[in-house]
């Protein structure tokens, strides 16, 4: 059977809108199914997460605060690797120190279990964020802050719209 050109995303496109109308329909909020929305080619995977998002509440604000932070500041292109010896500054260590002690698979794993992980970790960003101007003059300086930031943002389920949840919550 030949396929034409674009139907198949034409396809995906219409099935994934159906999809949102449905958690619509069954009463989420039109932001917190655009918050899933990335794993919709993974229903079940979406359908978790949403259900996952409303158990944990207020609770996953930190977090999605943090991730938010670090998405802004970073330019798209930011590798997920970082010069430890060029982190020496406290906060800097704070932050690589608590990213290193968090288990493989965290982004997996249940939203909850990730909340609880991360509280250490959000914590260190945000001291890592008062204390640090990301963006330093030295070039090498400046790609390893960019670099353990992208490594934060790393260990969270990249198919969750984290500027949506943070609209989401309010």
């Amino acid at each position: 059977v030949e396929v034409v050109d674009g139907a198949v995303d034409a396809a995906e496109e219409f099935t994934v809108g159906r999809f949102a109308q449905l958690l619509r329909d069954e009463g989420h909020s039109a932001e917190i199914v655009a918050a899933v929305l990335p794993a919709a080619n993974a229903p079940g995977r979406a359908a978790r997460l949403l259900r996952e998002l409303v158990d944990t509440g207020d609770s996953v604000k930190p977090l999605v605060a943090a991730l938010v932070r670090i998405q802004r500041i970073l330019p798209d292109d930011a590798p997920a690797s970082y010069d430890a010896a060029l982190l020496t500054e406290p906060a800097e260590v704070a932050l690589r120190e608590q990213l290193e002690a968090l288990p493989d698979g965290l982004p997996d794993a249940p939203l909850a279990e990730l909340v609880q992980r991360t509280a250490p970790l959000v914590d260190a960003a945000q001291r890592f964020f008062d204390d640090i101007l990301v963006n330093a003059d030295d070039a090498a300086v400046r790609a390893s802050r960019q670099g353990l930031l992208a490594s934060v943002l790393a260990v969270a389920p990249s198919d969750i719209d984290w500027k949506a949840l943070d609209v989401a919550l309010g």
